[in-house]
């Protein structure tokens, strides 16, 4: 005999201003609604009416195929709204395939400058590091990058000879200020550069005197 599935929708309104400033959609006690039909927790301002956080569930956990199953939005000047916040997930983990971008990114609410990008797979920090870095985080001022994190499986990880699993850069240049390499998720020492081989009359030799 099939389970009857119990389904549910509730509606929250402001008194004063009439607007339905929360929705919830459960079945059988849980958050759940098809995705293609929309999310299943919705906030809204109480004044404006637009939509504050977007959540996608299936049976109590975060997912959705095709698209952010977490949305968060912020008013900018004006009448605009930003998108603060995007979180890729599938059954409730981190997850996105690195190729399509990153399964979380977050902007300035002002700017709109992304602030963070960071990439998931079965919700494990990952992306092929000839792809780029896993996670990268930008200076909300200059929109500079300022951070970049190679990341293998939820380890960090790079191979010596491509360059460093961390970069931090100056704010405002750009400059890298450190420089911090991994193997399997060990912190190893900088690769040895060869030295420079000075050529007979170049500067500093003997028969440039």
């Amino acid at each position: 005999m099939e389970k009857q599935q119990l389904r549910e929708r509730r509606i929250r309104t402001d008194l004063d201003t009439g607007v339905d400033f929360e929705e919830v959609y459960r079945r059988n006690g849980k958050r759940h609604r098809d995705g293609k039909e929309g999310p299943a927790f919705i906030l809204r301002d109480r004044v404006t009416g637009a939509a504050e956080i977007e959540e996608y569930y299936w049976y109590d956990r975060l997912h959705r195929e095709n698209g952010p199953a977490v949305i968060l939005r912020r008013a900018a000047s004006g009448t605009n709204e930003v998108v603060v916040e995007e979180e890729y997930r599938r059954h409730g983990r981190y997850h996105r395939n690195s190729a399509d971008g990153p399964a979380v990114i977050r902007r300035n609410a002002t700017t709109g400058i992304v602030l963070e990008e960071s990439y998931f797979e079965n919700d494990e920090l990952h992306r092929d590091p000839a792809e780029g870095p896993a996670t990268i985080t930008r200076n909300a001022s200059t929109g500079r990058v300022v951070g970049e994190t190679y990341w293998v499986r939820g380890q960090r990880r790079r191979d010596l000879a491509d360059g460093p699993a961390i970069i931090v850069r100056d704010p405002v240049t750009g400059a890298v200020t450190q420089e911090r390499y991994f193997v399997d998720g060990r912190e190893v020492s900088p690769p040895q550069r060869p030295e420079r081989t000075r050529q007979p009359g170049g500067p500093g030799s003997d028969l440039s005197r």
